[in-house]
């Protein structure tokens, strides 16, 4: 089934961004992700937690983007999304500050954390426009 992958992300503070990947299996193969229903979450990472403890339980920075509500699969049997994020999803975040961020897919009966990595937030130095 789908492998996990370390993807990290840097973003200015208040930008838009739309991030794009393929799941693939452990073969490097596309994997068709009709049915799928997919979940994104950004969290606040505890310093106090070793690298071994789960992240379970943390409080998610903004709304939890899923498929039909900021994560669109662009081709299902390729399996290829897309996970967008508005400005105001990070305009109110401390930055500059590392976050982590984890991708969850549930195909047919099997749960898979499809991607997953920091996510770091660096500060605009530009005020947003009127």
């Amino acid at each position: 089934m789908a492998l996990g992958t370390e993807v990290d992300i840097l973003i200015h503070r208040g930008d838009d961004r739309a991030i794009t990947a393929t799941i693939v299996d452990e073969a490097g193969v596309a994997v068709d992700i009709t049915g799928a229903t997919m979940t994104w979450t950004v969290v606040n990472i505890d310093p106090n937690l070793s690298p071994s403890q789960p992240k379970k339980g943390a409080v998610a920075l903004f709304a939890a983007k899923t498929v039909g509500s900021g994560i669109t699969i662009l081709t299902p049997t390729s399996g290829t999304i897309q996970i967008v994020l508005d400005s105001d999803d990070t305009v109110g975040l401390a930055a500059p500050k590392e976050y982590y961020h984890e991708l969850q897919m549930v195909l047919a009966t099997l749960t898979t954390t499809i991607m997953y990595g920091k996510f770091e937030l660096v500060r605009e130095n530009i005020a947003p426009g009127p």
